[in-house]
């Protein structure tokens, strides 16, 4: 059985959702641009593969969007510590950057798994082949970064 092309209502809610998951990645892009460029001795390759990912996975929400759509800004953020204002020569903390990096990640995951509940099918295929696991990856590497060589943060006094 043919199921029915999605409504113009669930295509716009679903080219949102894809704008929202547009900007989480450029907001990924420039977070990892900050972590690279700032921290002391970052761990180059993966957080360049992280970045890369990113990257690749924005170019296929937008095409995916303007294929349907049109790209709208919603709001692109750095995350967590890494958007604040550092003076010249002044490097990040590795810990504190990568804990950012793993925050932005697990947000991201999470978002993805709730904008497979609110896209279009055509839609829901691309993040269920390409976009989430690629998102676990990154997700992962960070994750081990972390787990190998990032103590936690001290608590708060």
């Amino acid at each position: 059985m043919l199921e029915a092309p999605p409504s113009r209502q669930d295509q716009e809610h679903s080219i949102a959702e894809l704008n929202i998951l547009l900007c989480d990645e450029l907001s990924a892009i420039i977070s990892y641009d900050v972590a690279l460029r700032g921290m002391a001795s970052p761990p180059q390759l993966e957080l360049a593969l992280n970045r890369e990912s990113h990257k690749q996975r924005s170019v296929l929400l937008a095409d995916a969007i303007t294929a349907r759509g049109r790209i709208t800004d919603t709001g692109i953020v750095v995350w967590g510590i890494l958007a604040e204002d550092r003076s010249p020569g002044h490097a990040i903390d590795r810990r504190m950057a990568i804990d950012a990096l793993l925050d932005g990640e697990n947000r991201m995951l999470a978002h993805y798994g709730t904008a497979q509940l609110h896209v279009d099918p055509r839609h829901r295929q691309l993040l269920a082949s390409e976009l989430v696991p690629a998102q676990e990856l990154t997700c992962g590497r960070i994750k081990f970064i972390w787990m190998s060589g990032t103590p936690p943060s001290p608590p708060a006094p």
